[in-house]
């Protein structure tokens, strides 16, 4: 099983890269404000969201595929590795899966939130 990231962060990163892609920022002022890159530009509570990723097209899922929709209070306080590990142990209880993930963030990396949602699909 694996994890599949199904969108890209929307942080200050992200305009830092277009600025010097476009050649509107040089790389020594990019180094200047990269100590600011992990700030989020856009995300829910913001009121009018600046950045969204669509798909236009269904992601086909398969019989017991499971969906983990987090915060970066997850990801960024856990190895992908660790969190597949922790929903693999609770795969018959996505309640008890999304407990474990957040129990298992506390004393970790310093994070304002963790927010996780867990959905297992099941066809037919």
């Amino acid at each position: 099983m694996d994890i599949l990231s199904l969108n890209i962060e929307h942080n200050y990163r992200l305009e830092l890269n277009t600025l010097l892609r476009e050649g509107k920022l040089t790389a020594q002022e990019y180094a200047a404000r990269e100590y600011q890159a992990e700030a989020l530009i856009s995300y829910l509570g913001i009121g009018n969201l600046s950045l969204m990723d669509v798909s236009t097209k269904p992601y086909p899922l398969a019989d017991g595929d499971i969906m983990l929709l987090t915060s970066d209070g997850l990801y960024r306080s856990l190895k992908e590795d660790e969190i597949l590990e922790i929903v693999l142990k609770h795969k018959k209880d996505m309640q008890k899966a999304a407990e474990a993930l957040t129990a298992a963030v506390k004393g970790r990396k310093k994070q304002d939130n963790t927010s996780v949602v867990i959905l297992r699909y099941h066809s037919g």
